[in-house]
């Protein structure tokens, strides 16, 4: 009875899933993770390339989750086979802690990002509200893209 148990134990563990790490950061919508998805941010439309804000956006989706553990929440009808569209969520606290950082709202409510207008196809209409409040907070104290300044460089 001893093995049996121990046997469907390790099976158990094998095939338990497998944590969520960022492996990369491509912009501030768009991460790449450990299993090889690519995840865009739902909510949130990043500085392009060519902007000033490019690079502190992406800097910004850096420090708050590259090589961290994330959870996601998808949209499924914004999602395709090739990119997820999801809320994604990462631990913040000391080890056990249950408190997770709802990443797609802190880079709207620090400026580093927009939120679409429409919200056609989203399942998560609350969510989704959460982060045009995060965006009107940004707005208000005009802070990031919304200071009408390029970022400061340290």
């Amino acid at each position: 009875m001893i093995k049996l148990l121990m046997l469907i134990s390790l099976l158990c563990v094998s095939c338990a899933s497998k944590a969520l790490i960022v492996k990369e950061v491509i912009s501030a919508d768009t991460i790449v993770l450990n299993d090889g998805t690519k995840v865009r941010y739902a909510g949130v439309v990043a500085p392009k390339a060519n902007d000033a804000w490019f690079a502190a956006s992406k800097a910004a989706n850096e420090f708050l989750i590259l090589n961290h553990k994330v959870s996601i929440v998808k949209e499924p009808k914004l999602s395709t086979d090739k990119v997820v569209t999801a809320y994604v969520y990462t631990p913040i606290g000391d080890k056990g802690t249950t408190k997770q950082l709802f990443v797609n709202a802190e880079l709207l409510k620090f400026g580093y990002a927009k939120c679409p207008e429409n919200d056609n196809g989203v399942e998560n209409k609350a969510l989704w509200k959460n982060l045009k409040k995060m965006e009107t907070e940004a707005q208000q104290y005009s802070v990031g893209v919304w200071s009408n300044q390029p970022p400061q460089v340290p």
